[in-house]
């Protein structure tokens, strides 16, 4: 093994390409790295280090690119970020409907945050900007292959969780770490973590059947050294958490110690020292038993050991506090209750106040300071005495004492119960809101991960065995759920009560959820819990400002995560509801979110503002709805999306405003997915809609429809228009104003023409002229895009004189006055579309001419379809030199526009495969088609463009002759899959079974003619 100058270990692979093993570049930023635990100093390099960790992180990806193959690296490079990821899981999940193989994609969902914060981590600490994106494609190719083998699914799943739950750990504890003092495990993880997934990739090729159970080992090693490199790395991190804690909280209570508390009596506090009274050892207080069922949360524990000194350095004064906030539910109570249990040995005294009420507050000092301690200042009937006497005593006691300050809701109160510079003690405060957090250690509990919350179920379930089955639904339930601990505990409480079975519960749950969660209980929680799922929201919700009360019904519509703040900024100008007025007043919404947060209802993200929102809280605010809040909020909603999505005008491409459409989509998406299910139970309970849809809903859907069409995403395309075209029936928006449908009409014209269906595709295009006519006149370039659009669906279907006849009624249609008033860029466009006609009519210098006419007046003469176009004619004058290099420059100028994917890019590795194939090259045509089909299958594209690389393909190996009957078998299959799909697009069926009609002629006219 080669060891290069900067110590970079070269990775290997075994001759007979069976057995693989890449390693990871190693490196070693000084001879020795230690922490010390009397001061922390960062550790001295000897050379630049940082040019060393980015040289290591830039020699694994470059490697991981090299070893992947041509298809496998296209795949690779689609998936560049968590986003992309979570997207083709989803994609993955439409593939593959085994119930293993769906709740395991899920589960991985709900793993990729602990990635991701990672990789935010690492790109943050790292002073030269780095590319994660690769580390998001090859975690795509590892699941993907491995949905692709069952063998192997669990395998690779449990390893995916081990690693994430680990970096989950090492994300928390690196944000209080300096970055100097991490940043060389991180790129070590980093690195192991990239070696890992290619070696896994590699297994995969090199057995394509089962994977023998030697080979695992090498993978299983390799995991193992990952994870107790990240533990290792946590426990660096707590080590400089304890120290930097310490310090603080040191120099905090020097000064604190300077100033004399007002809330307290001089005369208090000149009092001597007690200790306990009575003789009494200990005086532990709690509210519960032990909770037998407690589960998990063990970071949480080791967090509040760290901000209280447990086990630590202890502190010069001795006051600590921290503070456990986060939604209801989330078991602050439980976690504060059993670290109690847990420490009884360290403090004598542990105290727990109700902290709800100042009447509660009251009540509980009275209790301790008359009934628990025995206090000799106390008074049965006098609160502010025995406040007084409680706070004297922890002020002087030399005692160690805990106080829990459960369910404070008051800061005001919370100050007037709290000690000043005691000598001794600690303190918890547990809290759905935030703002206590202030110059306290805090720690947000959050729901528990996928898997936790399985784990969660089969430990209230110990006495009851789980079968495969079971632990599949158990999985589906916490997803149910969302991980909100509390609605999990109630639930499988219930279930066990009824004796019902998973399966049975979820079949209950989705069709009878609230009347469910009303027969919860409140003995099914530890300590009698006195709040229920449905009453704990209802405390939350009951607490907001009616605008307040609004935004949250918006962002529960919505989707959960990423959410911007700009969605709810309009322009002062605009006319608007007066329940949007707040969303013109900055100010006024930023009060409302500081509400929201402070109740942890949704969190904001201090890096970006964004905000996210718990889908148990999106879930039950849209449950308690009443029919006309919710359409109130959804035409809000609607309305936001509209002003702040791009706007679609006179047929122009999104192009460099895509990035800003990405922002809005996902929650154009979730949308439209609510309105399917308000209209779905409206159906169900057989009553008119609930919700009719505004005017700006439906002209959204025409953005968002153009958006879809631009990408070439189908699937969601379709979705798109079905739930456009239902919400114009309901608002009778096309009466009124019926160009928004005219332009949902050119959308699904253009749907069903790249599908293959080019009859209803034009069917769509003339319903859509016919509108745009009566509204516009000549020179407006809504009709003139229209008429290209049927001469490119009627050259589609060979129609190429109606085809040559559209193109030229669409650049006569501008001319007004003897002036065309089309925009340069609009007439460009008509012109390459009458070229490619001329083209395909074998008037080549017509056509040539008229490209030549499109270049003169626009500026994009180097585009990759006007490349692709000029290698079509090329090859219609059989010049394959010409027309090789044309769609090889087409090819890299779609690549290099980071479109590496594309459906066009496709075209050209398929244009270019058939040259090679009439250049007698069948061994480049198998590859360049066999790259062709991956594109397709990655992006899911119309069964027309598969159909004819597949045919491609088995003509190409079929050329190059079979190697044996399974491999001639395979093609042949190929083939029948081929003719099928011609059949059923040109209409003829199964009736004809005359494969000599097949060609490549044939094929190409299945295919829409832009991308032939």
């Amino acid at each position: 093994m080669k060891v290069d100058d900067f110590g970079f270990q070269g990775v290997q692979l075994k001759e007979d390409g069976k057995s693989v093993l890449a390693t990871s570049p190693r490196y070693r930023a000084s001879s020795e790295h230690t922490v010390n635990t009397d001061a922390v100093s960062s550790t001295v390099y000897q050379f630049d280090a940082d040019d060393i960790y980015f040289k290591a992180w830039r020699s694994v990806t470059n490697d991981c690119k090299y070893k992947l193959e041509n298809d496998q690296l296209c795949e690779a490079l689609k998936v560049t970020s968590s986003m992309e990821f979570k997207a083709q899981l989803e994609l993955l999940s439409h593939q593959h409907k085994n119930k293993l193989q769906t709740q395991v994609l899920y589960m991985l969902y709900m793993t990729v945050p602990h990635y991701e914060e990672f990789a935010v981590m690492f790109v943050k600490m790292m002073k030269r900007d780095i590319d994660m994106s690769m580390m998001w494609g090859l975690l795509y190719l590892v699941v993907k292959l491995s949905m692709e083998s069952r063998d192997s699914l669990d395998r690779i799943f449990q390893l995916l969780k081990a690693i994430g739950n680990n970096l989950d750990s090492l994300s928390e504890f690196g944000q209080t770490t300096p970055p100097e003092n991490l940043k060389e495990d991180s790129v070590l993880v980093h690195n192991e973590i990239m070696v890992l997934w290619l070696n896994i990739i590699l297994l995969f090729r090199a057995n394509p059947g089962k994977i023998p159970e030697e080979e695992w080992k090498p993978i299983q090693e390799k995991r193992d050294t990952i994870v107790n490199a990240i533990k290792d790395a946590v426990e660096k991190c707590l080590i400089y958490a304890k120290i930097d804690l310490t310090k603080k909280q040191q120099k905090d209570m020097e000064l604190q110690l300077h100033f004399k508390s007002t809330s307290i009596s001089d005369e208090l506090l000149s009092q001597d020292p007690t200790n306990l009274s009575n003789g009494m050892s200990t005086c532990h207080k709690l509210p519960a038993s032990r909770n037998l069922n407690f589960f998990g949360r063990e970071t949480e524990m080791k967090e509040i050991e760290i901000f209280l000194g447990i086990n630590g350095e202890p502190a010069a004064t001795g006051f600590l506090s921290v503070v456990l906030h986060g939604l209801g539910g989330m078991g602050k109570t439980q976690i504060a209750l059993e670290f109690a249990y847990r420490n009884v040995d360290k403090f004598p005294v542990i105290l727990w106040f109700n902290g709800e009420t100042e009447t509660s507050m009251q009540l509980s000092f009275s209790a301790a300071a008359v009934d628990w301690l025995c206090l000799h200042d106390a008074a049965l009937n006098s609160d502010v005495d025995n406040r007084f006497a409680l706070l004297k005593w922890l002020q002087e006691t030399k005692v160690n004492w805990l106080l829990i300050y459960d369910n404070v809701e008051d800061s005001r109160i919370l100050n007037e119960y709290l000690p000043i510079s005691p000598k001794k003690g600690s303190v918890i405060i547990t809290s759905r809101k935030r703002s206590f957090n202030w110059n306290r250690g805090a720690i947000e509990i959050v729901e528990f991960a996928a898997f936790t919350g399985l784990d969660f179920i089969t430990h209230l379930l110990k006495n009851r065995p789980l079968s495969d089955k079971d632990r599949e639904a158990a999985i589906e339930l916490s997803g149910k759920l969302y991980g909100h601990p509390l609605a999990i505990n109630q639930m499988v409480a219930l279930m066990d009560s009824k004796m019902w079975s998973f399966s049975k519960f979820l079949r209950k749950y989705e069709t009878r959820r609230p009347s469910l969660l009303k027969e919860a209980k409140k003995e099914w929680s530890h300590g009698g819990y006195e709040l229920l799922l449905g009453s704990l929201f209802s405390m939350s919700f009951g607490a907001l400002s009616p605008t307040s009360r609004h935004m949250l019904g918006i962002l529960s519509l919505i989707s959960p995560d990423i959410i911007t703040q700009d969605i709810f900024k309009l322009d002062e100008s605009l006319k608007v509801p007066e329940t949007l007025s707040y969303c013109q007043d900055e100010d006024e919404i930023e009060s409302i979110i500081k509400d929201l947060v402070e109740l942890s209802l949704i969190k904001c993200d201090p890096d970006n503002d964004n905000l996210n929102i718990h889908r148990l809280v999106q879930d039950e605010f849209n449950f308690q709805l009443s029919d006309s809040d919710r359409e109130s909020v959804f035409n809000s909603a609607a309305l936001l999306l509209y002003e702040a999505f791009p706007k679609q005008v006179n047929g122009e491409r999104f192009e460099d405003r895509l990035p800003i459409c990405g922002k809005y989509i996902q929650h154009v998406y979730c949308l439209i997915g609510n309105l399917n299910a308000a209209l779905n139970a409206d159906k169900q309970l057989k009553r008119p809609p609930s919700i009719t849809p505004c005017a700006e809903y439906v002209r959204l859907m025409t953005n968002a429809a153009w958006y879809c069409a631009e990408r070439q995403d189908h699937f969601k395309l379709e979705s798109v228009l079905e739930n456009a075209f239902q919400a114009i029936n309901i608002n009778g928006m096309k009466d009124i104003d019926p160009l928004p449908w005219a332009h949902l009409c050119n959308s699904a014209g253009r749907l069903w023409g790249q599908r293959g269906h080019f009859e209803r595709g034009e069917r769509n295009f003339l319903a859509c002229l016919e509108i745009r006519k009566e509204i516009f006149g000549r020179g407006d370039e809504n009709i003139a895009g229209l008429l290209s659009n049927l001469g490119n669906i009627n050259l589609s279907m060979a129609r190429y004189d109606t085809a040559l006849d559209y193109q030229r009624q669409a650049l006569d249609w501008g001319v007004v006055n003897g002036r065309n008033e089309l925009s340069p860029r609009a007439q460009a466009i008509i012109m390459i579309n009458t070229a490619r006609v001329l083209t395909d009519l074998g008037h080549t210098e017509e056509a040539r001419n008229m490209f030549r006419m499109s270049d003169e007046i626009t500026s994009n003469k180097q585009s990759s379809l006007r490349f692709f176009y000029g290698g079509r004619l090329y090859l219609k004058e059989g010049n394959l030199k010409e027309a090789k290099e044309a769609f090889t420059k087409s090819k890299y100028f779609e690549e290099h526009c980071e479109r590496p994917t594309s459906m066009l890019v496709a075209s050209c590795h398929y244009r270019l495969g058939i040259i090679a194939l009439r250049e007698n090259d069948p061994q480049t045509a198998l590859r360049l088609l066999r790259e062709s089909c991956a594109i397709l299958e990655l992006r899911q594209a119309p069964e027309c463009a598969k159909a004819r690389v597949l045919y491609a393909l088995w003509k190409a190996r079929s050329q190059a002759g079979f190697e044996g009957d399974s491999q001639e078998g395979d093609f042949n299959d190929m083939l029948e899959q081929a003719q099928k799909i011609r059949k059923e697009l040109s209409g003829k069926g199964d009736s004809d079974s005359d494969s000599d009609s097949d060609s490549e002629e044939a094929y190409d006219l299945l295919v829409d003619c832009q991308l032939r």
